[in-house]
């Protein structure tokens, strides 16, 4: 059911207690495939005695804006539970706002029996624009602190960003504790954490609708500006300049183009970082690290790391380590991205609470025409279908047909979407002959059973849903929801030690090259036991320091540039703690 509104309701995961009479699962709400919900302040109880309770399971309730938003859950083995495909490319399914407490696990975020679906929303939370302090923009959910307590987000789904607030002055437990990965922490430093600051009510309104259409406005004015803004940095605001610039470069050009590639960062796209990996004549190794670990998004994109496998002269382990180290930041384009789906997000969100003012407005006979204005006027699919559900029911089977039959021109569809508007057509075909047949009083005859059977067996989108609800509306199918639970916690999950012994090269070591350089070489060095402090130190022949440098790391490549040196021939020296380790010489033909 789409539109749903449920709120300030209790929910006890138990009945007339009886020990001896356990049921052994049990769930409070179950949304599957629904869309544009509101759930709020509601409550879910269970007993710490009962071994399976889950408040709320989502299963695959699709790409588009949805939210579950300051509920209790407390005692259960599994507060919130999302099950396959809860995230589109630029909104999905948030969880903000909810209380946890005294549960096993506060959210469970899986596949289910698949092995495919990318999770609840990328984001969960929006970073700040500065200097914007609104505390409602974090995630703001508060987890369960507990000793039986295992999980506070257990992610086996695609990766998400979670953004908590950067004050919180309470005792409540506002950052999750991460045990696995798949889960980017960020804080929004402006913003300060209270639950009636970050987590209003939005019980209140009246079903006035101009109060989403101001959000809509606000949200979509925010959303274009910011990515008008990205666009002027995202390469320097000239993606194909940069990628020629790049991609027709010489090896004694490397320097400057590793400088104007730094000057970009960390603005830079896929494509033109997958370029500067693939011109390793101009590009050594060091030069490639740098740039991308100036761009953290380099260690989050499959084409970048691909790229880098690719690449005659293998990147070196620590080099990777220090590009992989993006992974758990976020750099100023992603945020920005994620600013701009959160935007996205929250006018998506006013949207469905028009939708949902104006399918509940029985008084005003103009809600009915605003409604069909406000979907023809929406460019997506599922505002498009609900348009022909619309026609329908006001018994228009031309609009109809006419908004299903323009949605394969109006729309690019792929493989998966273009068989789901089949099983639109088909459904909804069946749908208006059940409509007309008052012989049967619109019960399915043997051939129409047939037809549900078939769409339900497709198991995967929303016709094979409303056949299934259909089939069992009129008693011919029985359906147990699918309900998943983690695996307990035990010995094989590991944690990162901040304090783990460093491994470090065998000797020490120090080489250069090229040799003979021109503008510019690269200082390669490996240190055989812990220090305090290193130093690189230059000095030319006559035995004049000309330039030197604290370095850091067991081991590391530096891009030493050399303009402001003569030709000639150098002394390269490597310093611990002081002491001297190793030199070596270049020279310089510029």
């Amino acid at each position: 059911i789409d539109n749903a509104r449920i709120t300030s309701n209790e929910f006890l995961m138990y009945t007339n207690f009886n020990a001896a009479d356990l049921i052994s699962e049990l769930y409070g709400l179950y949304l599957y495939k629904c869309d544009a919900y509101h759930i709020e302040a509601n409550e879910f109880y269970g007993l710490p005695v009962i071994d399976k309770t889950v408040g709320i399971v989502v299963n695959e309730s699709g790409n588009d804006a949805n939210e579950i938003y300051s509920n209790i859950f407390e005692n259960l083995d599994v507060g919130i539970e999302t099950i396959g495909d809860n995230r589109g490319e630029e909104t999905g399914l948030c969880l903000k706002c909810n209380d946890f407490e005294n549960n096993d696990h506060d959210m469970f975020i899986t596949f289910g029996s698949g092995t495919v679906g990318q999770g609840i929303a990328f984001y969960q939370g929006i970073p700040a624009e500065t200097p914007d302090a609104d505390p409602t923009k974090p995630a703001g959910n508060t987890f369960s602190t507990q000793p039986s307590h295992q999980y506070d987000i257990l992610n086996e789904c695609d990766t998400i960003v979670y953004v908590y607030h950067g004050e919180y002055p309470i005792t409540e437990k506002i950052i999750p504790d991460l045990r696995e990965g798949k889960i980017g922490l960020h804080p929004n430093v402006l913003a300060v954490y209270t639950k009636e600051g970050a987590c209003p009510s939005k019980l209140g309104g009246g079903g006035n609708p101009e109060t989403p259409k101001s959000a809509m406005a606000l949200n979509e004015q925010k959303a274009d500006s910011t990515q008008t803004e990205l666009y002027t940095l995202i390469d320097g605001g000239d993606t194909d300049e940069l990628n020629t610039d790049v991609v027709m470069s010489f090896p004694d050009e490397a320097l400057e183009v590793r400088q104007q590639l730094l000057d970009e960062s960390p603005y830079l796209s896929d494509s033109v970082m997958k370029s500067a990996i693939y011109k390793e004549d101009v590009l050594p190794n060091a030069m490639i690290r740098d740039v991308l670990v100036a761009n953290p998004q380099s260690a989050k994109s499959d084409d970048v790391l691909d790229a880098l496998d690719y690449r005659w002269d293998p990147m070196p382990d620590y080099m990777m380590d220090e590009i992989m180290a993006g992974e758990d930041s976020l750099g100023s384009k992603e945020i920005m991205e994620i600013q701009i789906k959160g935007f996205k997000h929250l006018r998506n969100l006013a949207f469905n609470e028009l939708v949902g003012i104006y399918l509940r407005d029985t008084i005003n006979s103009w809600a009915p025409d605003s409604l069909e204005a406000l979907l023809q006027n929406e460019n997506s699919l599922s505002a498009k279908y609900s348009l022909a559900f619309y026609y329908l029911e006001k018994g228009d089977t031309a609009l109809m047909n006419s908004e299903l039959n323009n949605i394969p021109t109006a729309f690019t569809l792929s493989a998966g979407e273009q068989q789901t508007h089949q099983d639109y057509l088909i459904y909804m075909g069946l749908l208006k002959g059940l409509q007309y047949d008052t012989i049967n009083n619109h019960y399915p005859d043997s051939s129409q059973v047939a037809t549900l059977f078939a769409l339900a067996d497709t198991c995967y989108d929303l016709p094979s849903a409303y056949a299934r609800n259909m089939l069992m509306h009129f008693g011919l199918f029985s359906y147990d929801e699918p309900v998943y639970f983690p695996l307990a916690l035990n010995s094989s999950v590991t944690w990162q030690n901040p304090f783990k012994e460093i491994e470090y090269p065998k000797t020490s070591s120090l080489s250069l090259f090229p040799n003979p350089a021109g503008d510019y070489f690269i200082v390669e060095y490996a240190i055989a036991h812990s220090y305090e402090q290193a130093m690189i130190v230059i000095h030319n022949m006559k035995g004049k320091l000309v330039r030197n440098f604290y370095i850091r790391g067991k081991q590391n490549q530096v891009v030493i540039p050399t303009g402001d040196l003569n030709n000639g021939v150098y002394i390269v020296s490597l310093y611990i703690n002081n002491k001297f380790e190793d030199s070596k010489k270049i020279t310089l033909l510029k």
